[in-house]
């Protein structure tokens, strides 16, 4: 499995049941008193999914069929949606 680092950001201007309030994103995304982003964690790709340049030259995880994946929150946790699933990604073993 690959190794990925995730960065979990929070929305400080979010006006609750309108924007998003929490996140996860591929890099890091500061703290500019709007955001706050933590010094990113290390995360294992399921199996069949990678991490790779878009066409439009942005790093993103794709699924096992190539389709490339949004990184949701859902409870704490950065879930990868395609076209084709959902699914948790786990922590990296210590």
């Amino acid at each position: 499995m690959e190794s990925i680092i995730l960065f979990k950001w929070t929305n400080l201007q979010a006006v609750d049941a309108w924007d998003t309030k929490n996140g996860f994103a591929l890099e890091y995304c500061g703290n500019y008193g709007f955001v706050e982003c933590d010094n990113g964690n290390d995360f294992e790709l399921p199996t069949g999914y990678t991490l790779a340049e878009s066409t439009g030259g942005e790093i993103m995880i794709y699924d096992e069929n190539n389709k490339c994946c949004d990184i949701e929150y859902s409870k704490g946790n950065p879930v990868l949606s395609s076209t084709t699933r959902k699914i948790i990604i786990k922590g990296a073993a210590a």
